[in-house]
């Protein structure tokens, strides 16, 4: 997550899919090219690892954010 981003939004939402299990997390100011590769090295190591937070990542998901979102400004127009 970017740490400069307003009220710190990108953590927050990192945090909640990280909680979910369905990602991994690098801070911005942790990241180097080093570590980046020596993360997607070790996601790539296990497909069962990538299949469950996928899987966890589609349980979280809202698909229908979008449709919901414009329904609601329409109503409030």
């Amino acid at each position: 997550p970017y740490p400069q981003a307003a009220e710190n939004h990108q953590q927050i939402n990192a945090e909640y899919i990280l909680n979910n299990n369905a990602c991994k997390v690098i801070d911005q100011t942790d990241l180097d090219s080093n570590l980046l590769i020596d993360s997607i090295n070790e996601l790539f190591k296990d497909d069962k690892n990538i299949q469950k937070l996928e899987e966890n990542a589609k349980n979280i998901s809202k698909p229908k954010a979008t449709e919901n979102i414009v329904k609601n400004i329409m109503d409030i127009i």
